[in-house]
């Protein structure tokens, strides 16, 4: 099964945990913001033609962070290991948007557990 695609109602104490460890990172925060507000609100280049709509290219998380790209590469695995953002590749282009329906879930998830 693909660890990016959770089946909604599965998101047990295992699950909850990697997402926390997920979240645990200034610079994985970071990323998470700029994907929820949506490439207009810090792409600083138009997307080429084959960007998915919303996509956002690593090179723009590069360029906000300061790392290098590898550095941006592993945080975006670590990110799509726990499910919270997707990936599509377009050519030699990999485009990252976020998972909205996943947040979703786990926010409510951690609102039954902790309220």
């Amino acid at each position: 099964m693909d660890k990016s695609a959770v089946p909604s109602g599965i998101l047990d104490t295992n699950r909850l945990s990697v997402i926390n460890k997920a979240l645990s990172d200034s610079t994985r925060i970071k990323i998470l913001r700029m994907l929820a507000q949506g490439r207009e609100a810090c792409c600083s280049v138009p997307p080429s033609v084959d960007a998915p709509e919303g996509g956002i290219c690593i090179c723009e998380f590069v360029k906000e962070t300061g790392l290098i790209q590898s550095l941006v590469s592993y945080h975006m695995k670590v990110l799509k290991e726990a499910g919270l953002v997707r990936e599509q590749v377009r050519g030699k282009w990999n485009y990252y948007s976020l998972n909205r329906a996943l947040v979703r879930e786990y926010l409510g998830a951690m609102s039954e557990l902790l309220l």
